[in-house]
């Protein structure tokens, strides 16, 4: 029987491809015609679907996007109230901050004078100390008195009017008439420090402002300190550092917030800041609508205002129509205002027209898969008749069996060679990782590295509800070491310190890295306040232990550290900023306090 077909293959009477065609392929066009035809009813029902959607999907974005752009502008309202109920709280926290750097100055200098000198001669060195020191824009400085209503020459330094110093100065009172001094007393009497709140003049108008002040009883030379600023002056200051915060605040598709005052002048525009100090009122687009005159309709309501006019898009770099929101923050005299491009919107249009044709395309592989199904039924069908074809082409067999086996060890080769080279790149690949995200000097982690763990950790640690604490530390008077031991030093002292942050760090879990110049930063996650400020102890154990010699510094003999400790649970809607933040104001408070020490500094969410 083989040698039969053999013979009929060799005389070219029957050729083997048509054979299995004529047996499978009638059946399986028969079941395509059918299932296109399926197939094109159901993608003409989708498209239908299509058009109906889209003509909807326009104006219900429009609604979406004018949602957006007011809760932007609500969320930023929030931020500027809070930062003007807690303007009063900063400037306490910063009076009293100062006051005590002073009063270190005045117990160094009453140390090293009082077994040489009278007390009048180290209140004069005291005096002349503190006489040109200022704080707060150049507005603040320190005065001092004597602990004695009765003292004629009660007032020892003023430096806003020296012709004050030597004179008794009793009588002055604030505003409402309650006497200044008088108060003083009565507080330094009672606890030896405290705060004072009164209304005072604002420079020589007849103006009553509100003004803080803090002051501390230096008992061996019974005198006391005191600092204050004009709570509007430092809330001045506040809304500086709002407005800076919103220049480089950016949302969704880097959309950004400008602020005008109720006069229409523009305070801040990030994209275009040349507009700061122009009148919003007379702004008029490319079709001469006078779209400023309904921008500063924001000022006279409570609900803000939707304004729609054509602007450059500085994504496109062309003109756009774009749909503004502004609403006002009373309290200032401030308009917040933002907007949206139609073009963005359109897009997003597009988008979900996209997601609505992959749903089409989703149904087409669906009847796909259908007809694959009827193509496989007729496939076993015709499996009967395709074995007498089946049987022709073992005679090819032989044939196809040796070529095979060339092409497996041809194969072979060229898979073993790939897989060198796959080899070689995923080690090259790693290197580079490694170069990326270290520090070269230092050898632990770089600041790119810091950032891109902490924003991991941040939102891992919100979503679990648990603690993660960062250490923020910072090599005492380290410009002074490399001035004394070269840059070379300052190198290798650098190295030490990052050697033992990678020592006292042993979980794997737990990042050291090099933040900035001789600033280190530790991210301990799952680490509550005690743990952190127990590797903080450690960690400045270990320094201490290098006894590192430090000649230059001022705080001791050998090298010492600074260190600021934050810990918080993240909450939705905070930024990894803000254990930054606190982490860097607890090392400075730890600076400011002495350096050589740790301090901690609780988060606000």
């Amino acid at each position: 029987m083989i040698s039969g077909k053999k013979a009929l293959v060799e005389r070219g009477l029957l050729k083997e491809r048509h054979i299995p065609g004529l047996i499978m392929w009638v059946p399986i066009l028969s079941i395509l015609i059918t299932a296109i035809t399926i197939s094109l009813l159901f993608i003409a029902s989708f498209h239908n679907l299509l058009e109906v959607e889209s003509v909807n999907l326009e104006e219900s974005l429009l609604n979406e996007g004018r949602t957006q752009i007011k809760e932007e502008v609500n969320e930023v309202l929030n931020y500027i109230e809070f930062n003007r109920l807690n303007s009063e709280k900063l400037l306490n926290d910063e009076l009293k901050n100062r006051i005590d750097i002073a009063y270190s100055i005045m117990e160094s200098i009453y140390a090293y004078n009082h077994s040489s000198k009278s007390d009048e001669e180290i209140i004069d060195i005291i005096r002349e100390t503190l006489r040109d020191v200022r704080f707060f824009e150049g507005r603040g400085y320190y005065f001092i008195h004597r602990f004695d209503l009765d003292s004629k020459d009660f007032t020892i330094l003023q430096p806003n009017m020296p012709s004050l110093e030597g004179d008794h100065q009793l009588d002055d009172k604030d505003f409402d008439g309650k006497l200044i001094s008088e108060s003083s007393y009565n507080i330094l009497a009672a606890k030896g420090e405290g705060f004072l709140s009164f209304n005072f003049y604002l420079d020589d108008q007849n103006k009553k402002e509100k003004k803080l002040a803090y002051v501390k009883l230096f008992k061996p030379l019974n005198i006391f300190i005191g600092a204050g600023d004009y709570l509007n002056y430092f809330e001045e200051g506040i809304k500086k550092d709002v407005l800076l915060w919103l220049k480089n605040y950016k949302y969704r598709n880097d959309n950004y917030i400008f602020v005008y005052d109720k006069t229409g002048t523009i305070l801040m525009h990030p994209i275009s800041p040349e507009l700061a100090g122009q009148n919003v009122g007379g702004f008029r687009d490319s079709n001469g609508y006078n779209f400023g005159k309904e921008y500063m309709k924001a000022s006279g309501t409570n609900s803000g205002i939707y304004v729609s006019y054509d602007w450059l898009d500085p994504g496109s770099k062309t003109e756009g129509t774009k749909i503004g929101y502004a609403q006002s923050y009373k309290d200032w005299n401030w308009n917040i205002a933002t907007g949206i491009y139609m073009a963005s919107l359109q897009k997003t249009v597009i988008e979900r027209q996209n997601n609505l044709s992959e749903r089409v395309k989703l149904a087409t592989l669906r009847t796909i898969l259908i007809v694959g199904i009827l193509i496989l039924a007729v496939f076993i069908i015709t499996l009967i008749f395709a074995r007498f074809t089946a049987s022709l082409f073992s005679i090819y067999n032989q044939h196809i069996l040796e070529s095979s086996e060339y092409l497996k060890d041809f194969n072979l080769a060229l898979e073993n060679k790939v897989k060198e080279k796959t080899t070689e790149l995923e080690k090259k690949n790693i290197e580079l990782e490694q170069i990326a995200t270290t520090d070269g000097l230092c050898g632990i982690y770089n600041r790119r590295y810091f950032d891109s763990i902490l924003n991991k950790e941040w939102y891992r640690h919100m979503r679990n509800n648990s603690t993660i604490s960062l250490i923020m530390c910072d090599i005492d008077y380290f410009k002074q070491y490399n001035d004394t031991y070269g840059h070379q030093g300052g190198d290798e002292c650098l190295q030490i310190v990052a050697g033992i942050l990678k020592k006292i760090c042993k979980r794997p879990v737990d990042i050291a890295a090099r933040y900035g110049g001789e600033e280190f930063a530790l991210i301990l996650p799952q680490t509550d306040k005690d743990g952190a400020l127990k590797i903080a102890s450690d960690i400045q154990a270990e320094i201490s232990n290098q006894k590192i010699r430090h000649a230059s510094s001022f705080i001791s003999d050998i090298l010492t550290i600074s260190f600021g400790v934050s810990s918080i649970v993240p909450e939705h809607g905070d930024e990894y900023s803000l254990l930054i933040k606190s982490a860097d104001k607890a090392l400075y408070k730890a600076k400011a306090n002495g350096r050589n020490r740790i301090e901690f500094q609780d988060t606000c969410n």
